[in-house]
């Protein structure tokens, strides 16, 4: 037996599950669309073995999944940290303290401080916080599955779930049969309240335990090594917004809408996409004598209509009805919302 290397035992990664969809647009161009299941898809990521055994248990659109985590350490098995992606490639990972950054010409990895808030690359909305849960899943045997988030909420959830299982578990939580699922809850966007599907974790039948608890730093020797979650991740919702302020929960229904929604202003949607707005109708209006386009829009599931002004409304007239637009900047003035700047993708089909 070789020390250092012969006890190593490692799991492997054999799929990644992803909480929204990609639209396109005529022109070809994607978009994210919100949906409130699990989506497991042949990738880069996930071989046809893994989605046959998938959706051989849990179908096309499960809501809830049986999962069992390999380790009680979170660290190993929700890794969260601020990240920069550029090029493909993790250019900057911080933990709001200290960072490691990539040297963009030399490739070296140099420790800097982390700014965190305060950081330029973070108020650009080109550094955030990214949580990576990794798990098994109850007869899908062979490795681990993978689930990308920057979801405020999804990662508060989880977190304090995990302290509360472990809590109730004598301090373990790794072996024991849990449920992850999506649960709605009504946000404030824009002072309007708006569904959202959030991720949320939980025992189904907690069995108390007088165990005394573990420590910090047991468990961790002699556990499997997981897969490592510095790729670039795919589908993270949101990408550019703040975030809401919650309401309420609500009762779960399919009709609601979806955590991915685009809306703008809305920081549910898991980085990679922007939000989109789909054109409903285009009408002129005349303010102070002058004459304004008045647009309306929804976001990609149909919902959650508005009207917008934008200051150059020549490439939407242009585009005309359903045009998709990302990058969506909106401000107010007044009782107005102004449309600053956009990009018109292409057009989706008639609703």
């Amino acid at each position: 037996m070789i020390k250092g290397l012969s006890e190593i035992r490692r799991l492997p990664r054999i799929g990644k599950i992803h909480l929204g969809v990609k639209d396109e647009t005529n022109k070809g161009a994607k978009y994210p669309r919100a949906v409130d299941y699990f989506v497991v898809k042949l990738d880069e990521n996930t071989p046809e073995s893994s989605v046959n055994a998938f959706k051989s248990i849990y179908g096309d659109r499960p809501k809830e999944l049986d999962i069992i985590f390999p380790s009680d350490d979170p660290n190993r098995f929700f890794p969260q940290w601020l990240k920069r992606y550029g090029g493909g490639k993790l250019l900057c990972k911080g933990d709001g303290e200290t960072a490691q950054q990539v040297d963009a010409q030399t490739g070296e990895i140099k420790e800097i401080p982390c700014l965190y808030m305060e950081c330029p690359h973070y108020k650009k909305k080109h550094c955030k916080s990214v949580g990576n849960l990794k798990f098994l899943i109850q007869g899908i045997p062979g490795g681990v599955w993978q689930i990308d988030t920057s979801s405020y909420y999804s990662i508060v959830n989880i977190n304090s779930a995990i302290d509360i299982i472990k809590s109730a578990n004598g301090g373990h939580i790794a072996g024991i049969p849990l449920k992850l699922v999506r649960n709605p809850i009504k946000v404030t966007a824009d002072g309007k309240p708006k569904t959202i599907y959030v991720l949320n974790l939980y025992q189904p039948q907690p069995q108390p335990t007088k165990e005394e608890p573990k420590t910090e730093n047991s468990g961790v020797d002699g556990e499997p090594e997981l897969p490592d979650s510095d790729d670039l991740p795919e589908d993270l919702f949101p990408d550019d917004e703040p975030e809401p302020e919650p309401v309420e929960q609500v009762k779960n229904t399919s009709e609601e809408q979806t955590e991915n929604n685009t809306v703008p202003n809305v920081s549910e949607y898991e980085p990679n996409f922007n939000d989109c707005l789909i054109v409903q109708s285009i009408a002129y209006e005349l303010i102070n004598g002058k004459k304004f386009a008045r647009i309306e829009v929804c976001d990609t599931n149909g919902e959650n209509g508005r009207v917008v002004y934008p200051k150059d409304p020549r490439p939407i007239i242009k585009a005309g009805q359903y045009a998709v637009l990302k990058d969506c900047k909106i401000t107010k003035m007044g009782e107005r919302d102004v449309l600053e700047s956009y990009e018109v993708l292409g057009q989706k089909e008639a609703m």
